[in-house]
């Protein structure tokens, strides 16, 4: 088992807890070019759990491939499943275009625009005030 992590990770403790509730330790490893923690092998089914510093990271391990074989199903034979009450809504003939409202659309570069403004503004404004001032006088003490 090989779980990539960042590099700010490699000085927290971590550990590995089997199925069984056993604590084990693993390793730091380089990995594709970055760092990773490295346990195993698992020779159980079940579910290990990977803690690095105070983050528990659950894994499922040596999964039953049966598992995951899901077959598409016709929509007589899930309503046969289902029963009476259930209604199949197609979701791809239902949906919508997307339109974007101004509500959602992204604000960001219009804040950027105004900072700059406002950077300008207060550039100007400096100047122009700065350049009316009249030198202060200092008077000499004999």
């Amino acid at each position: 088992m090989i779980e990539p992590l960042m590099a700010a990770e490699a000085a927290l403790p971590a550990h590995v807890v089997d199925v069984d509730g056993a604590k084990h330790e693993g390793q730091y490893i380089s990995h594709d070019e970055s760092l990773a923690y490295s346990f195993g092998p698992v020779s159980q089914s079940g579910v290990v759990r990977m803690t690095v510093g105070t983050s528990i990271r659950p894994f499922a391990v040596n999964v039953d491939a049966r598992e995951s074989a899901i077959k598409p199903v016709s929509r007589e034979a899930l309503s046969q499943v289902m029963g009476a009450g259930v209604r199949i809504e197609d979701m791809q003939e239902g949906v919508p275009p997307r339109h974007v409202s101004l509500a959602t659309a992204e604000l960001a570069p219009y804040a950027l625009l105004g900072v700059i403004a406002l950077m300008l503004a207060e550039i100007l404004l400096s100047a122009w005030l700065g350049a009316r001032r009249q030198p202060t006088r200092v008077a000499r003490v004999r």
